[in-house]
């Protein structure tokens, strides 16, 4: 979990393919703990799924160039 100025996040970082079932843990935490939104960090082929589950996708190497700015 992360929490900035800029808001508050509940992040799982992977990589590779992930699947829906795998980010139950992020659906829990963030159920929990409402006022987190979540946020998958991994690569390109993990933005399908987290669109599917509407969960917030960022691609790990613009993560790591951009920071924060590059949060959707």
């Amino acid at each position: 979990m992360i929490q900035g100025t800029w808001e508050k996040l509940a992040v799982e970082v992977n990589t590779g393919r992930v699947e829906t079932s795998e980010l139950r843990g992020l659906a829990e935490l963030t159920r929990r703990f409402p006022s987190y939104r979540p946020l998958l960090i991994d690569d390109d082929a993990a933005h399908a799924t987290a669109d599917r589950v509407g969960i917030a996708f960022l691609p790990w190497r613009k993560f790591l160039l951009e920071g924060q700015k590059s949060l959707p």
